[in-house]
């Protein structure tokens, strides 16, 4: 049986929402993906370098870079849009 994402997850992070061998499952997938020679190619064409990070390591990724621009925007005083 299909079933349709509402809502496509767009970034692979230890989600309560997902369970988390889904969220190992679709991350060994994306690094797979990342290391084919075609794909890293295409990126570098572009000027992307890929940082491949396990869902942990994104996770404090992300929220280390919330509190980083939570401060500037803070500093800023740029008001909430």
């Amino acid at each position: 049986m299909a079933t349709r994402l509402k809502r496509l997850p767009s970034h692979l992070d230890r989600s309560r929402q997902v369970a988390p061998r889904i969220v190992d499952t679709l991350a060994a997938e994306v690094k797979r993906i990342f290391e084919q020679p075609a794909v890293q190619k295409s990126l570098s064409d572009v000027g992307a370098v890929p940082s491949p990070m396990t869902p942990d390591q994104f996770t404090a990724f992300i929220a280390a870079e919330r509190a980083k621009w939570r401060e500037v925007v803070q500093a800023a005083r740029i008001p909430p849009q």
